[in-house]
């Protein structure tokens, strides 16, 4: 090897040798810093988030219309009581006039009834006038307005309202306790075959009444009466 090579190996080896030794020996040193001289980064605003948001429940609460699970839905109202009371007649006055000469002449008015056959009616509501002394102008009749009505009848009554209620809407009797009301054209044989489909029974009618028919054979409308069970 020549002097040259000799040179620039050593120089190589110099230089490794420094290398090393500042790599393994050479150690920083640490620099601690004072907090109160240290600087502080400034602050950013903190920018707000969503609000939080509960989850919803399980079970939702029903709404105010809705009747929770289990709830009884209220009673229906009940309907109006009916009850029984005597309607009392209303009649209005005639004065007889000229060709009035029997109690049918003044039914078979037009103005009255105009049926000469309600003369009985004219008088049941009469009873102390005597159709052989009607004078015209001086006579004053009563005419009842329910022909039906003449000495007071029993009709059911809406507690509520205070009005009568029809036939049809009124409540069934029993067979213990059925009355009937007689009407103009009533008769006993009639009214047992309306009740017992048989006219021959109109006796046990008329027993079951005595205190308030003591004449079958002259009927009183407006007469309530009792119907006992068909036998």
């Amino acid at each position: 090897m020549t002097d040259g090579s000799t040179r620039l190996i050593g120089i190589a080896s110099v230089l490794l040798g420094v290398w090393v030794v500042t790599y393994w020996f050479y150690q920083p040193r640490n620099v601690t810093l004072d907090p109160r001289t240290e600087p502080v980064a400034p602050s950013m605003p903190h920018a707000p988030g969503p609000a939080p948001v509960d989850p919803p429940p399980s079970n939702p609460p029903p709404p105010n219309d809705a009747k929770p699970p289990g709830a009884e839905a209220a009673p229906a109202l009940s309907p109006s009581r009916m009850v029984q009371r005597l309607l009392p007649p209303r009649f209005r006055e005639y004065t007889v006039q000229a060709g009035d000469t029997s109690f049918e002449a003044v039914a078979a008015r037009p103005d009255i009834f105009g049926n000469a056959r309600m003369g009985s009616v004219v008088a049941r509501s009469n009873p102390f006038v005597s159709p052989d002394r009607l004078k015209a102008g001086q006579t004053v009749l009563k005419i009842p307005l329910d022909p039906d009505n003449i000495q007071g009848k029993t009709v059911w009554v809406d507690q509520s309202t205070g009005e009568v209620v029809p036939d049809a809407a009124a409540p069934a009797p029993t067979a213990e306790a059925r009355t009937y009301t007689l009407r103009g054209e009533d008769t006993l044989s009639g009214v047992a075959e309306k009740f017992y489909g048989k006219a021959s029974l109109w006796r046990r009618i008329a027993e079951a009444n005595l205190d308030v028919i003591p004449n079958p054979n002259r009927l009183r409308p407006g007469t309530v009466i009792r119907i006992p069970p068909a036998p």
